[in-house]
């Protein structure tokens, strides 16, 4: 082989292998940009998973755990239409890389977990209504005042069953709601977490040495 065709094919080679190597950076570049936007979308619903259980963890610590024990809290709790109680909703859109993984369940505990949230402010926004525009009323007309002791069965007895059984109903129900949210907020975070960090850890990717950070929340026991 004379020293031109070496020349040429060592050029050619040079210039294929240049090309390649070109194309392989901007491959994991749009690869990193890809993961970083993952990572992003995963953060959010970590911080929105913070919003709803903040949320519900100070209305249980403020409106329920004060009369938890008392066997008239469908009475005594108050009314609460509160602005802690933001519309809240998961982008499950950036999510749905998920959906091809092992973790695609999370797509649905997502959901799940804001219609728990919906249930929990519908049920506050219905009770809040009846203590204002039916209890109340009915309270002042008894005589029955803020700081006035009263005995409750007698308060009961006068209210009639169809709304004293319907204050009941709801207490009852955002009581177990909002428990049962708290724990289950908790616990998907935690999982959802641990679950992304492995993730990302498993997706570093050689040309680009980089940790893909995951936040990290610490939810405090309520009532504790």
């Amino acid at each position: 082989m004379n020293a031109t065709l070496i020349t040429a094919v060592a050029s050619f080679a040079a210039a294929g292998f240049g090309s390649y190597f070109a194309f392989l950076l901007q491959n994991r570049k749009e690869q990193r940009n890809e993961l970083n936007q993952q990572r992003k979308a995963v953060n959010r619903a970590i911080f929105n998973l913070s919003h709803l259980w903040n949320a519900q963890n100070q209305y249980y610590k403020e409106v329920i755990l004060p009369d938890k024990n008392s066997p008239a809290l469908w009475l005594r709790m108050q009314a609460n239409i509160s602005t802690q109680f933001l519309n809240i909703s998961f982008d499950i859109d950036g999510l749905f890389f998920l959906a091809d993984t092992d973790h695609a369940q999370f797509l649905s505990r997502f959901y799940l977990e804001e219609q728990r949230f919906e249930v929990v402010k519908d049920l506050i926004q219905e009770r809040s209504s009846v203590v204002l525009n039916q209890l109340y009323p009915k309270m002042e007309h008894l005589g029955v005042r803020a700081g006035k002791a009263f005995e409750p069965q007698t308060v009961e007895r006068e209210l009639g069953p169809d709304l004293v059984g319907k204050l009941k109903t709801l207490t009852e129900e955002i009581v177990t709601n909002i428990e049962q949210n708290i724990e289950s907020t908790k616990c998907l975070n935690q999982e959802f977490h641990e679950a992304m960090a492995g993730f990302f850890k498993k997706r570093t990717l050689f040309f680009f040495k980089r940790k893909y950070r995951i936040l990290k929340l610490i939810y405090d026991e309520y009532g504790k």
